[in-house]
C-alpha cells in the first residue's frame, strides 16, 4: 500500500511540476518550430519530413485536431512522456535495486531540472528519454530473465526511439550484444529472438526509411545527420567548404581534422556531464562510484550504452541536451552515494534527500528562454496589429511562428512587409515599438 501511495504521489507531483514549468518557458525552442511544422504536414496528409523524425510530430498532430494552440500541443506531449518516465523508472528500478535506491531515483526524477525542463518544451527529448529508459531496463530484464519476448520488445521500442531521433536505432545494437553474450540460452534461441526483433523493428521503420529514400535518392537512416554535423562544424569555426557534408565523407577527406574535432568535442561533452546531471547530483554520483555499487553487472551494462552514445555525440554535437536523456539510467549511482553518506541511517538519509531536493528545486523552477522572448513579442505584435500571412525578413525563425507569417530570406522591398532584427535598423522604414529588445520596422 505504501509503495502504491508513494508512486501515485510522485506521478502527481511530476505532472504538476511539469505543467507549472510550461508557464516558465518564455519562448519556443528553434527546433520546436520545425517539429510543429512537421506535425502540421502530417495532420494535413503531406507525409513525413525526412529531416525531423515523425513520432513526436505525430503525437502533436493528434492534439492539433482538437484546435489547441500548436505550441501547447507539443508541450502536452512532452509533459505526458515526462510524467510517464517517473512511473516507468520506479517500476523498473524497484525490480533491480533495494527500496532506498529505487525511492531516491524516483524522487530525483520528479524534480530533476533538465528532465522537468525538456518535459515542458516543444522538443522530442522527453519522448526519447522515456524510450531510452524503457529499452535499457527492458533489455536488462530480457537478459536476466532470458526472455525472448522481452528482447523482442526491445526491438519494438528501439524502432519507436529511432522514429523519435535517428540515433535511437542503435539501442538494439547494444542490447543485442548483451543478449548474445550475457545470457546462457542456446544460440538457436538467441538468433531466433534477434531475427524476430529485427523483423518487428524493420516493419515499423521501413515506411519512414522509404520516404527518406524517395526524398534523398539514397537509403540512409536520416537526412538530419548532414544538418547536425554541419551545424557542429560551424559551431567549431570550421571553413564553409566543409559544411553540408556527412561525417563519413568529412572523415574520409579530412581524417586528421576529423579526429581533432571529435577529440575536442568529447572533452566538451565530458565537461558538460556535471551540469546535465546537476552539480549536486554529480557529486553524489562520484561518491556512489567510489563507495561501490552492488549491482556491478548492471552498472557495466548501463555504461556500455553511455560509452557508445557519447562517442557518437562527440562526432556530431556535444550539447548538454543530448546527455540529459541518459540521466535516468544512471540515477541509481548518486542514490548509492546518498545512502553511503547517511551510513544507512534512515533519519540521516531522509535529511540528505530533503536538503538535496531543496538545493535542486531553484534550478528546477528557473525561467527558460528569456533571451528568445523578444522574438515572440515581436511576432505576436505583428500578428495582433497587422494580421497573419505577412512577409517578414527575419533573423530568427521563431518570429515567423508567432507572427503566423511567411519567412523571406532576402531583402526585397517589393515583397517584404516587415523586417524583424535584433540589431540597429538600416535607414528608411517606419519603426514600431514592441516593448522588447527586438526592433520591428515596416518596409512599406
Amino acid at each position: 500500500m505504501k509503495n502504491k501511495l508513494f508512486i501515485f504521489m510522485c506521478i502527481v507531483a511530476a505532472a504538476v511540476i511539469r505543467l507549472y514549468k510550461i508557464g516558465l518557458i518564455k519562448c519556443i525552442a528553434p527546433d520546436g518550430v520545425a517539429y510543429i511544422a512537421a506535425a502540421k504536414d502530417l495532420a494535413a496528409g503531406y507525409g513525413f519530413n525526412p529531416i525531423w523524425p515523425p513520432l513526436y510530430p505525430w503525437f502533436i498532430s493528434i492534439f492539433l485536431k482538437f484546435n489547441i494552440n500548436s505550441e501547447l500541443c507539443g508541450q502536452i506531449v512532452s509533459v505526458v512522456f515526462g510524467t510517464a518516465l517517473v512511473a516507468v523508472l520506479y517500476i523498473c528500478a524497484s525490480r533491480i535495486f533495494p527500496a532506498p535506491i529505487s525511492v531516491i531515483v524516483t524522487a530525483l526524477a520528479v524534480i530533476h531540472p533538465f528532465l522537468v525542463r525538456y518535459s515542458a518544451e516543444v522538443l522530442s527529448d522527453s519522448v526519447f528519454t522515456f524510450l531510452i529508459t524503457a529499452v535499457v531496463f527492458i533489455g536488462w530484464f530480457a537478459i536476466s530473465k532470458q526472455s525472448a519476448l522481452l528482447f523482442i520488445s526491445c526491438g519494438l521500442l528501439s524502432a519507436l526511439a529511432y522514429l523519435t531521433k535517428p540515433e535511437g536505432i542503435f539501442l538494439i545494437v547494444i542490447a543485442s550484444f548483451w543478449w548474445f553474450f550475457g545470457t546462457k540460452m542456446s544460440w538457436t534461441k538467441k538468433i531466433s529472438a534477434l531475427l524476430v526483433a529485427l523483423i518487428v523493428l524493420g516493419a515499423i521503420i521501413l515506411p519512414y526509411l522509404y520516404s527518406i529514400k524517395k526524398t534523398t535518392g539514397q537509403w540512409k537512416i536520416s537526412q538530419k545527420e548532414n544538418v547536425v554535423f554541419s551545424t557542429a562544424l560551424m559551431a567549431e569555426g570550421y571553413e564553409s567548404e566543409y559544411l553540408d557534408v556527412s561525417p563519413l565523407q568529412y572523415a574520409k577527406d579530412n581524417p586528421i581534422m576529423f579526429l581533432k574535432k571529435t577529440a575536442k568535442s568529447l572533452m566538451k561533452l565530458l565537461s558538460r556531464i556535471p551540469d546535465a546531471c546537476h552539480p549536486l547530483i554529480f557529486v553524489f554520483l562520484i561518491i556512489g562510484l567510489l563507495s561501490g555499487v552492488r549491482e556491478k553487472k548492471f552498472l557495466l551494462y548501463a555504461m556500455s550504452f553511455l560509452l557508445f552514445y557519447f562517442a557518437g555525440y562527440a562526432i556530431f554535437h556535444p550539447g548538454r541536451r543530448y546527455l540529459v536523456g541518459w540521466v535516468p539510467i544512471i540515477m541509481f549511482i548518486p542514490a548509492y552515494g546518498m545512502v553511503f553518506l547517511s551510513k544507512s541511517r534512515v533519519n540521516m538519509l531522509r535529511i540528505i534527500i530533503v536538503v538535496s531536493m531543496l538545493i535542486i528545486l531553484p534550478k528546477t523552477f528557473e525561467i527558460i528562454r528569456e533571451d528568445g522572448e523578444g522574438w515572440k513579442i515581436a511576432g505576436e505584435w505583428i500578428k495582433n496589429n497587422y494580421g497573419s500571412n505577412k512577409n517578414i525578413l527575419f533573423e530568427d525563425g521563431r518570429v515567423i511562428y508567432y507572427a503566423d507569417g511567411k519567412g523571406i530570406s532576402t531583402a526585397d522591398s517589393d515583397v517584404v512587409d516587415f523586417t524583424v532584427t535584433s540589431v540597429k535598423r538600416p535607414e528608411g522604414g517606419q519603426v514600431f515599438e514592441t516593448k522588447s529588445g527586438v526592433v520591428v520596422y515596416s518596409e512599406r
